[in-house]
């Protein structure tokens, strides 16, 4: 059965709304990012920490790069070896001579990368976190990005909903997708089956039209987004990994510190006490407490604790854009539901719509996004916001 035209009206609106607030939360991304490089640049000497931020910049903030990236991810995971391993000959780095400038550049910095860790045993240890952040925030950001791109078809199907073949849908999904365990919760969610590698024209679907793949899509686009908050959760252990460590090398780093019998203990203590709930909720009250209990520090401790600080909230801001994202999810199949009977779509329903929405956004920029697709819905005023960062 073909959807009616102001259902598919409705499903597009929905589809864009997701599409603006997963854009929304890339630009958070790789801020968060860059918050941890913050902080771990406290722990590292001059050089090395210009080194890391030149890889940032040239590995999360370069589009272009997309398409090299299973060689430079590569090079990446060599100098996260190189960092674990208690090894001095360095590794090989081989690129096109033809390829672009920026690759050239990311090469050169990996090679000095590489040739400081080897120097040091402290930056070995303290590299490995950093690495492993960076690489949770470019899984959370490229696996958002897959997600953008199948949304983005799902418009296409819906706009003429009679010329889709099934079949040639799922195979497109299929391919858009990448990691073993995307593909995994694609054929669990869409597909009903367990995944082995299989080809698509091999399983029995069921899927009858359009409106049943769209359907089956909301279960698979909210594992893959549960999954990107799972992923937020392991970046923030990867921050307290670095905390334990330079904890622990109390020696090491009183350089830090005008006291340098001064440490981060009292913080690690109160960052801990978030540490085992999942998905972070009380971040805002252990932030509060760090900065009660920054002001027995001294100066040079206190812009060290207020980076912590800094990364703490920008990872709370990952989990909260993408958990919002899946409320959306929500809410769009909860009026979908009644939409589907109506003959046309009620102005006054699609308002209850947008402000359902922004009921349950929780950034400005997120209720503003939504304030600008639906007319006459009211983000309300700045100054009503409450204000966490």
């Amino acid at each position: 059965m073909t959807a009616s035209p102001h259902l598919i009206e409705y499903d597009n609106l929905s589809i864009r709304l997701l599409s603006a607030l997963a854009g929304n939360a890339l630009g958070n991304l790789s801020t968060s990012a860059g918050k941890m490089l913050d902080v771990a640049c406290f722990f590292f000497d001059k050089d090395i920490s210009k080194s890391l931020l030149s890889f940032h910049t040239l590995y999360l903030e370069n589009s272009h790069l997309d398409n090299h990236k299973d060689d430079i991810n590569q090079q990446a995971d060599d100098i996260f070896a190189a960092a674990q391993l208690s090894v001095t000959a360095a590794q090989a780095v081989d690129f096109d001579a033809a390829s672009q400038k920026k690759i050239t550049e990311l090469a050169n910095v990996q090679k000095e990368l590489e040739a400081l860790i080897q120097q040091d045993s402290l930056i070995k240890k303290r590299m490995v976190p950093v690495m492993q952040c960076m690489q949770y925030e470019d899984l959370i950001s490229n696996r958002i990005q897959r997600l953008i791109l199948c949304w983005e078809y799902m418009i296409l199907i819906l706009r003429k909903p009679k010329e889709v073949s099934i079949n040639q849908a799922l195979e497109k999904f299929n391919h858009l997708l990448a990691s073993e365990d995307e593909h995994q919760k694609f054929f669990e969610s869409v597909l009903k089956c367990q995944y082995n590698q299989q080809d698509i024209n091999d399983v029995s679907h069921e899927i009858e039209d359009v409106s049943d793949l769209l359907e089956r899509f909301f279960a698979f686009s909210h594992a893959s987004l549960e999954a990107c908050v799972l992923q937020t959760q392991q970046a923030f252990d990867e921050l307290m990994m670095l905390l334990d460590l330079v904890t622990g090398e109390s020696k090491d780093v009183a350089y830090l510190f005008t006291d340098e019998n001064e440490s981060l203990s009292d913080i690690k203590s109160i960052i801990s006490k978030s540490h085992h709930d999942p998905n972070n909720h009380q971040v805002s009250q252990v932030i509060k407490e760090i900065a009660i209990a920054s002001e027995q520090h001294s100066n040079e401790a206190k812009d060290i604790i207020q980076s912590f600080m800094m990364a703490l909230q920008s990872q709370d801001m990952i989990r909260q854009n993408i958990e919002n994202i899946a409320h959306v999810h929500q809410v769009w199949s909860f009026y979908r539901h009644s939409i589907k009977t109506q003959k046309k779509i009620n102005a006054n329903y699609l308002i209850d719509f947008g402000q359902d929405l922004i009921g349950k956004m929780t950034s400005r920029p997120e209720q503003v996004i939504v304030e600008g697709f639906i007319p006459g819905v009211d983000a309300g005023s700045e100054e009503e916001e409450s204000i966490f960062f």
